[in-house]
């Protein structure tokens, strides 16, 4: 199913408990980012869906997967790092806002995207 299935119940398939099950789900030609954002967001949402997301060629790149990601508790400080750079200040500002992430991580990558001060 996770792998034939159509782009609903592949996404569907996201929330199961079963990394493998995830990540054939992943790579359902049918599955939209819509499914994916929606399945990250859910408050259900397993650490390893997260992971799993946020290391996939595919869906790791797209920048709203990237947003939806930012705005998890399960994704790590480097992930975070990493996804946050190119975004405008006041964009990130706001997701971080709306993020579960820990207070500690949201500091920092705030510390992070302050630009240089000039010399």
């Amino acid at each position: 199913l996770a792998r034939r299935g159509s782009s609903r119940l592949a996404g569907a398939m996201l929330l199961d408990g079963d990394a493998r099950v995830m990540q054939i789900a992943l790579e359902n030609g049918r599955l939209t980012e819509v499914f994916v954002i929606q399945a990250v967001l859910r408050p259900e949402a397993k650490s390893t869906l997260v992971h799993t997301v946020a290391h996939h060629n595919k869906w790791s790149y797209r920048r709203e997967v990237r947003i939806a990601l930012l705005r998890t508790e399960h994704l790590s400080l480097a992930r975070t790092l990493e996804f946050s750079h190119g975004l405008p200040t006041p964009l990130l500002r706001d997701i971080l806002h709306s993020s579960r992430l820990p207070a500690r991580i949201k500091e920092q990558v705030l510390r992070e995207s302050q630009p240089f001060p000039s010399l």
